[in-house]
């Protein structure tokens, strides 16, 4: 990753946001408006009917990390040519890595025991490059399978430091089950040389995040909040840099519909 650029990139958005919202004003603003309406928007929102159960009120701290993902350096690498089990497919323009087994992988029809497998199968280099980088995630795996009624897909997202994942598109390894409980193939998406791009700031809070979707109207009337996660998604790309900051992550049921809306847990900011 050419850290010189994106950080750059970055001490000019910062400058900009600093002059034109007054720095750590904002983190302290943004909260302010958040504790004066809250009792408001959670009287509307009863009003509309949304379900958002118990919301947690506490601030944490992340950071604004930086990392590449270019996995057309992997083409000629020789732990990619060490991946004799599977036949792969490099899609530089889309940060992506596809693989095809070269021998369906059998598997038990007990989810549990699925995963299990799947993560012992995960740490071969025979299969996998990172794979011991990665941590199963339900949440995610259950979004991307609705409506499905072929192939399944276990969703695993790669581990960062401190107990933090990535979420979303970004460090995401999507094993791909056929019907009759085989790995037939995984797409796969890895984060390198990640690192700070400044000091760690405090983040808005779980309830504060809902609220924001709520006065941003991203939750339909008669709508309900299933599940809330924070953890790190992609701002912006520069090249094949990628810049992540923390999101929360929030799923909401909408009739048969389940969408995951995102807030930029620094700044308040929605992220589509």
């Amino acid at each position: 990753m050419d850290l010189k650029k994106v950080t750059r990139v970055f001490i000019l958005i910062f400058i900009l946001i600093d002059l034109f919202l007054g720095g750590q004003i904002v983190q302290r603003a943004i909260q302010n408006r958040h504790n004066e309406g809250a009792g408001a928007a959670f009287s509307n929102m009863d009003l509309d009917n949304i379900s958002y159960g118990k919301l947690r009120q506490k601030r944490s701290v992340g950071d604004y990390l930086g990392g590449d993902y270019e996995l057309a350096t992997w083409a000629g690498s020789e732990a990619r040519q060490g991946l004799t089990a599977v036949k792969t497919v490099n899609h530089a323009d889309k940060q992506m890595l596809t693989a095809e087994l070269k021998q369906p992988r059998q598997l038990s029809k007990n989810r549990f025991q699925q995963r299990k497998q799947l993560e012992s199968l995960l740490q071969d280099p025979e299969y996998f490059i990172h794979g011991d980088q990665y941590v199963y995630n339900e949440n995610v795996t259950h979004v991307v399978n609705q409506n499905k009624n072929f192939d399944m897909v276990l969703c695993f997202q790669q581990k960062l430091f401190q107990d933090n994942q990535t979420m979303g598109g970004v460090g995401r390894l999507e094993l791909i089950l056929n019907q009759k409980h085989q790995l037939v193939g995984y797409r796969q998406s890895y984060v390198q040389n990640v690192q700070k791009l400044r000091n760690s700031v405090e983040t808005i809070s779980q309830e504060a995040a809902v609220i924001a979707l709520y006065q941003n109207n991203e939750l339909p009337n008669g709508s309900k909040i299933i599940w809330s996660q924070l953890h790190y998604g992609r701002l912006m790309v520069v090249n094949h840099d990628v810049v992540m900051v923390p999101i929360w992550f929030v799923s909401v049921q909408d009739g048969a519909k389940q969408t995951v809306l995102k807030v930029n847990a620094i700044d308040g900011t929605l992220i589509k």
